[in-house]
């Protein structure tokens, strides 16, 4: 899959078992998909602009300490694809894969290190209090997340924690309301917000494996990238064949940009 003209460094699109581990894929495909976000950039850049020190160290613990999907950026709470990427001051220059293996194995074992002593007894769900507030004592950023979720609430569009395969909604629903009135209600917002593609039913995404449904992903957005380098044709001529064609690649182009879409943040 080596781009004709060499003009893509294979860290940009070589996404295969041999080169990235399972153990990794998702911080990787937040990562890289996140890269593909101008929006996303601007936030965490406005974001990152408030902390002195450019580092690691100093990102997480602007953040309290653990990774969350929520940054303060102003007087504006956004929420934001759940990931490390943002306080890796790599990120969104270099690839993942362009990161050292040691160094980026450092990173998340000093997350995973802090996460574990905050995850709730055995049994119980962690309340978002617990998840957004451990570790830091930033009591206005607190509150202006909650008028924030209060807000989102009220126009029925708060929704966190996503994955391909699921996500936190929140909706306010009037009781007083006939039934089947409910129901229509609930009909229309999912035919709004529903996925256009779902992992388990799409071809080559991994057959409701999460992590290898992921890998697909980023196969495809490497495969995206070297179309992209080669001026936008499909056919990547001098290398392997990508796509079957024309179709098969603007079909498979709007899946990228669907995804990367849903890495934009929301308030």
């Amino acid at each position: 899959m080596n781009p004709s003209d060499e003009k893509l460094a294979s860290t940009e699109w070589d996404f295969r078992r041999a080169a990235l581990y399972d153990d990794q894929i998702e911080e990787c495909w937040a990562w890289e998909y996140g890269r593909e976000s101008p929006e996303l950039i601007d936030v965490v850049s406005k974001w990152r602009a408030k902390v002195r020190k450019k580092e690691f160290s100093a990102y997480l613990r602007a953040c309290g300490g653990v990774v969350t999907p929520f940054i303060t950026v102003g007087d504006e709470t956004f929420l934001i694809q759940l990931g490390a990427y943002y306080i890796v001051p790599e990120w969104p220059e270099s690839p993942y894969r362009a990161i050292l293996p040691g160094r980026r194995r450092e990173y998340l074992q000093v997350l995973r290190a802090r996460e574990e002593r905050f995850l709730p007894p055995i049994g119980l769900e962690a309340r978002p209090m617990e998840y957004e507030l451990c570790g830091t004592t930033n009591i206005s950023a607190w509150k202006r997340f909650l008028r924030s979720l209060r807000e989102n609430i009220a126009a029925n569009r708060f929704r966190a924690f996503r994955t391909d395969l699921s996500e936190l909604v929140m909706m306010q629903i009037e009781w007083r309301l006939p039934k089947g009135e409910i129901l229509a209600l609930m009909s229309k917002w999912l035919e709004e917000n529903h996925p256009p593609t779902v992992l388990m039913e799409t071809e080559h995404q991994g057959a409701g494996d999460p992590i290898r449904a992921k890998r697909k992903q980023l196969e495809l957005l490497g495969k995206y990238r070297i179309v992209r380098a080669n001026g936008g044709d499909w056919r990547n001529p001098g290398g392997r064949r990508l796509f079957a064609d024309q179709s098969h690649w603007i079909k498979r182009r709007k899946s990228v940009e669907d995804i990367i879409a849903g890495f934009n943040p929301r308030i």
